[in-house]
């Protein structure tokens, strides 16, 4: 038995405006979205409310979910998007130019930095107030981190 992938589901305010800032300051793509009546778009449209999404960069992927949606799917689910215990972290290439690109549209918990373990990072908080890391690892380092 293997685990090939995993993809975190964030839950959300508003599924709209998250793929909007995804795609527009974080420059991702938006694979797909499901609006409240279970249509499937491609495009998406200001004048829907969806409950559901899913937006992509490079082999990165994050499934965005309404609150209401989430919690009619998972009614265990208790925590609300105010309360995140989570932080995603995304290895990268290229994050100098991508840091360069973003930091002005971005609310910055920790800027451009080394790490002690050699890799360069930053964390940003999105919209949601996720935790979002970036990190590079130099090529000489990432055979020491497997």
């Amino acid at each position: 038995m293997k685990m090939t992938s995993v993809t975190p589901n964030l839950m959300v305010r508003n599924v709209f405006e998250t793929v909007q800032y995804y795609i527009r300051i974080l420059w991702f793509d938006c694979l797909m979205a499901v609006d409240y009546n279970k249509n499937t778009d491609f495009i998406l449209e200001d004048s829907l409310e969806y409950a559901f999404a899913i937006v992509q960069k490079g082999n990165a992927e994050i499934m965005l979910q309404a609150e209401d949606s989430l919690k009619e799917e998972l009614p265990g689910l208790w925590k609300s998007y105010d309360q995140s215990s989570v932080a995603l972290y995304f290895k990268m290439e290229g994050i100098e130019e991508y840091y360069k690109t973003i930091k002005l549209n971005v609310q910055i918990e920790k800027p451009l930095h080394k790490t002690w373990y050699g890799s360069e990072e930053f964390y940003i908080r999105d919209l949601n107030g996720y935790i979002i890391g970036f990190s590079e690892m130099p090529e000489q380092q990432k055979k020491n981190f497997v």
